[in-house]
């Protein structure tokens, strides 16, 4: 739900899409998989080279998609890190070329809420892969709006501090 917040315009996760698009705009012939994560992730598009699939599915991204709430970025970095082992096993061809990289794009709007991120990436860092991090939002960030099924604003979640 954070990503909603509005501390960059016009909020965070629309922001993550952007960078999403725009990131997917510059690529030729790479595999691209996706997958989003709160405080449990998922694959929603495995690796393809089919980008329009890609940006169909970045653009029905939402903050309910992940049922658990939260800022795993431990599960988010595993579920990744799976996802392009899986790939490798069935391609063995691309694990073995020279060229080919394994990269993980991390988006992220918040702080882990969990312990895992730090041994996951060294994991991945092991297994020769590479991690970037992007931060989304603002160091002093904003309140949560909270809005209905149709997205009229109700009102803001509160924190522990009743702020």
């Amino acid at each position: 739900n954070s990503m909603e917040v509005e501390d960059v315009v016009p909020n965070r996760l629309k922001k993550a899409k952007h960078f999403i698009r725009s990131l997917l705009a510059q690529l030729k012939g790479d595999r691209v998989g996706l997958v989003p994560f709160a405080g449990s992730a998922f694959v929603a598009c495995p690796l393809t080279t089919d980008l329009d699939y890609v940006l169909e599915t970045v653009e029905i991204l939402n903050p309910t998609i992940v049922v658990n709430q939260g800022t795993d970025i431990g599960i988010g970095i595993d579920t990744a890190s799976r996802a392009l082992d899986r790939a490798a096993e069935e391609n063995r061809k691309d694990a073995r070329d020279p060229l080919s990289s394994r990269v993980i794009i991390l988006i992220s709007d918040g702080e882990n809420q969990e312990e895992k991120a730090i041994e996951n990436a060294n994991k991945l860092k092991a297994s020769g892969a590479k991690l970037f991090v992007i931060g989304i939002g603002t160091e002093k960030g904003g309140p949560i709006p909270v809005r209905d099924p149709t997205g009229n604003l109700h009102g803001y979640k509160k924190d522990q501090r009743g702020t």
